[in-house]
């Protein structure tokens, strides 16, 4: 059965940038993601996300947008490296995959 998983811009950052704990993230992807081919939707939306966060626009009010976006395709995973995502995903009944 294939997961759904929702990556959070925090975790995604991780994908692109040096950053702790890259490495690990990387590895995540490539074992849920590349190996299969695909890559999950929300990579799209956490590609603005992302570039937008690099240029220190704050992006907050966002993270409700991208829970409901996740909820409402069906994902059961988040996997974020942000303490306040995991938190709102973890009350919304999403299993939280950390990278912080």
């Amino acid at each position: 059965m294939k997961e759904n998983i929702y990556f959070d811009t925090s975790a995604l950052a991780k994908w692109y940038l040096n950053e702790p704990r890259s490495e690990e993230v990387e590895e995540y992807i490539r074992k849920k993601f590349l190996i299969c081919h695909s890559l999950p939707g929300g990579f799209a939306w956490g590609a603005v996300n992302l570039i937008s966060s690099l240029s220190e626009i704050p992006l907050r009010t966002l993270d409700a947008l991208h829970l409901l976006v996740a909820k409402e395709n069906g994902a059961e995973f988040i996997a974020t490296a942000d303490r306040i995502m995991a938190t709102g995903a973890k009350l919304l009944g999403f299993s939280v995959v950390r990278f912080d």
